[in-house]
């Protein structure tokens, strides 16, 4: 059992300090990093907004088509922000000082590459997620219509221990949905996380668009294993702080503005909608600081720094050899 301890830690210890390294450095840019996220969240708030207020004529099949042409530029946009952030995050870890123009010196056709790339990356990553998940949620389904079955006959017979069973049946079915539904979040999470890491050779490397591809499936299937692991843990703990961030700051803002205007109000929805958006944006900077710091990490190992610098430190030195 100890053995299986002190592993297990070998192998969260690496990940867990790299979210508190990336929290640190979040804490220490705050206004910087918060305002290169708002570059993403402002269109995104502004598109919600109209969408609450024009959600009538959105109905339409015009104000349908309009929406998705507006909402197509979103990703290559979220991927350019969360490129930017990621470079804010590379030369606040090397001592720098973070400047926006530093952070938002991506050439056009390393923007038009990363785009491209990562939009591909993540329409596959999904795709794949969304399968493994429709196999789970099956399976999921077919023990919790087995275990209804089951519980269903248990309360025919009555009583109170058929009643009990009843109660403890459903109650089991409910925390069920709860955990697959959280799970399908932080797995999602993880595949949003893991474009962000493939787009990072565009964003802190002068290379060509297939270098850059070939850099990113090297250090993506590289320690593939701990990579995924980084991967659900920072989505875990970026939702976790999305939701308490969204609480803290849509409830306190958004209640009293529709008690005030009402609940029926567009002015009041389309305001809270604008406030949720912005209580995200507090949490948004973190994926990109974390997968910026991941590609550190990943891209010394790769090439083998680090022990290039074990193995100068243990080399004797001029003085000692003479």
């Amino acid at each position: 059992m100890r053995t299986q301890r002190q592993s297990l830690r070998a192998v969260l210890e690496p990940v867990l300090d790299l979210l508190d390294e990336g929290l640190r450095l979040y804490r220490r840019t705050f206004p910087r990093m918060l305002m290169l996220a708002s570059l993403a969240a402002l269109p995104a708030g502004a598109l919600l907004t109209a969408s609450v207020i024009a959600s009538d004529w959105l109905a339409t099949p015009s104000g349908t088509v309009l929406l998705l042409l507006a909402t197509l530029p979103g990703l290559p946009l979220g991927l350019y922000v969360m490129g930017a952030v990621s470079r804010a995050a590379a030369m606040a870890a090397n001592g720098e000082a973070v400047t926006l123009r530093g952070a938002l010196a991506l050439g056009p056709l390393r923007m038009l590459g990363m785009g491209c790339y990562g939009t591909v990356f993540v329409v596959v990553a999904v795709s794949v997620v969304s399968v493994i998940s429709s196999v789970c949620i099956c399976v999921a389904y077919v023990f919790g219509f087995a275990g209804f079955v089951v519980f269903s006959s248990a309360s025919v017979v009555g009583g109170p221990a058929g009643t009990a069973v009843s109660v403890a049946g459903i109650v089991a079915v409910i925390l069920g949905v709860v955990l697959i539904y959280a799970v399908l979040l932080v797995v999602n999470g993880a595949a949003y996380s893991s474009a962000i890491f493939a787009v990072q050779p565009f964003v802190h490397e002068h290379l060509t668009a297939g270098q850059a591809i070939r850099r990113s499936l090297d250090l993506t299937f590289y320690r593939f294993g701990q990579n995924l692991l980084t991967f659900v843990c920072a989505s875990l703990v970026f939702g976790a702080i999305a939701v308490a961030a969204t609480l803290a700051i849509g409830v306190l803002v958004s209640l009293p503005v529709l008690f005030l205007l009402g609940a029926e109000s567009l002015a009041g929805r389309a305001i809270t909608a604008a406030v949720w958006v912005g209580a995200v944006n507090v949490a948004l900077p973190l994926l990109p600081i974390w997968m910026a710091l991941l590609y550190r990490r990943r891209l010394a190992a790769w090439r083998g720094d680090d022990l290039t610098m074990r193995l100068a430190a243990l080399a004797p030195t001029s003085g000692e050899a003479g």
